[in-house]
């Protein structure tokens, strides 16, 4: 019996990363449900998933990276703009912060519900996840630029 090199959902041979993990696996290690993790590699949120026999495999370095939001010199005020996303969201935003919770002053609290109000509101109108998607990355970039601008 010969073994099929795996593929990646396109159906492509990929170079494939040795430390493959399964969508139960990886959700395990985010705290998410395994299906979010196959909808996030479905719409693009996370790398391409590979496939080795029937089961869909994730690297979990390269999950983990592209779900990390890359705070380095924007500032709290764009940890605050995830958090409050995530609020909205659930587990349907793929993006991670290192904020700790318990850092998190009574000001900073109110800003976070503020920005959860407002993305709230904007959300109703927005049907498909691709929209709800494309909002979030949006919001995010915003709070990216009005960090770099403070």
């Amino acid at each position: 019996m010969s073994s099929n090199p795996p593929t990646t959902t396109d159906g492509e041979v990929p170079q494939v990363p040795q430390d493959l993990h399964t969508a139960e696996e990886i959700a395990e290690v985010l705290k998410v449900d395994p299906k979010t993790v196959l909808n996030w590699a479905k719409a693009g949120v996370i790398p391409e998933a590979f496939r080795v026999g029937r089961t869909v495999r994730f690297s979990l370095e390269a999950v983990k990276a592209s779900l990390n939001v890359n705070c380095a010199g924007e500032g709290r005020s764009v940890e605050l703009a995830v958090l409050a996303l995530k609020l909205v969201f659930g587990d349907d935003f793929p993006k991670l912060t290192d904020l700790d919770p318990g850092s998190i002053t009574v000001d900073e609290n109110a800003e976070i519900e503020r920005l959860r109000a407002i993305h709230a509101t904007a959300l109703e109108d927005l049907k498909t996840p691709q929209e709800r998607f494309a909002y979030a990355e949006g919001a995010l970039e915003a709070a990216k630029i009005l960090a770099r601008g403070m």
